[in-house]
C-alpha cells in the first residue's frame, strides 16, 4: 500500500511520546492512538490526528484516501473501505482527523454499531480534497 508520509510521521511521534509536529503540506500536528478491542481477536485502531484548521484536517483525509483509492482490490461500502487484510473509515470532528482501522470490514462495521461509540460526534467522510501537489508522493 502506498504509504501517507504525513501518517506515519505523526504515528511515529506518537510511538516515541513527541507531542506535535510540522508536516509538510500538512501543517502542525498532534496525535492521538487508541486500540479499541471488539472481539477476542480483533480491535479497531482508532488515530486522532489534531490539525491547526479544519481544512488542514481536510487535506489529511484527503490524502490518506487518494492513496487508498489508487491500491488494486479496495472495495467501498457504506464508508468502510476494505481491501485484504485492512479495512478503513475517516471521520471528521471540527480540526480533527480521525482514521479508523481493523482487519477486516466487519470489525469496523461491528465498531460503529456499538453503544460506546454512538456518543461519538465526529462525522464519516467518504470524499476529501488532496491537493494536485501531494498526489504524486507517498
Amino acid at each position: 500500500m502506498r504509504i501517507l508520509c504525513g501518517t506515519i510521521l505523526a504515528a511515529a511521534l506518537a510511538a516515541n511520546g513527541a507531542e506535535q509536529a510540522e508536516l509538510r503540506g500538512f501543517g502542525r500536528v498532534s496525535v492521538n492512538h487508541e486500540i479499541h478491542k471488539i472481539h477476542e481477536k480483533h480491535a479497531v485502531s482508532v488515530m486522532r490526528f489534531e490539525c491547526e484548521t479544519p481544512g488542514k484536517a481536510e487535506v489529511v483525509l484527503g490524502k490518506f484516501l487518494w492513496d487508498l483509492r489508487r491500491e488494486p482490490d479496495v472495495v467501498e461500502k457504506d464508508g468502510i473501505f476494505s481491501r485484504p487484510g485492512a479495512a478503513f473509515a475517516f471521520a471528521k470532528e471540527g480540526s480533527a482527523a480521525i482514521i479508523y482501522a481493523a482487519d477486516d470490514m466487519a470489525s469496523l462495521e461491528d465498531w460503529f454499531s456499538r453503544k460506546e461509540r454512538k456518543g461519538r460526534k465526529d462525522v464519516l467522510v467518504e470524499k476529501a480534497e488532496c491537493p494536485d501537489y501531494m498526489r504524486g508522493f507517498g
